[in-house]
């Protein structure tokens, strides 16, 4: 779709409320846009935020998707640990139970580090 090249170089909220149902239902095409800029990912269609498996390549390509998703996804551990392990500091979006989780913890704390080139 021609479409997406044209929408990621612009930016902005509007443009995001604009998003045609054709490209905000389209895994592919809400996936390119997300990885771009994962701060869209709540423009994406219903379906596609609740897609275990589209929400699971949304964090790995960027932890802060984390921030977006819905509760049972915050509390979900595969979802947290990538996205800890992609964004260190997505831990402060996770259910209260994976914050004191030590593997999820762990992982953070060294994102975290190699985000600041320890």
């Amino acid at each position: 779709m021609a479409l997406v090249p044209s929408l990621l170089e612009k930016k902005g909220e509007e443009l995001c409320l604009k998003l045609p149902d054709a490209v905000r239902n389209s895994r592919r095409e809400m996936g390119k846009i997300v990885k771009y800029n994962p701060f869209w990912f709540p423009y994406a269609s219903e379906e596609l935020k609740a897609d275990r498996s589209f929400v699971l390549e949304m964090v790995r390509a960027s932890g802060w998707v984390l921030s977006f998703l819905s509760a049972d996804f915050r509390a979900d551990k595969e979802i947290v640990y990538e996205a800890v392990r992609n964004t260190g500091y997505a831990l402060m979006y996770a259910a209260p139970e994976l914050r004191a989780d030590m593997d999820i913890v762990f992982e953070a704390f060294q994102q975290a580090g190699r985000e600041f080139g320890f």
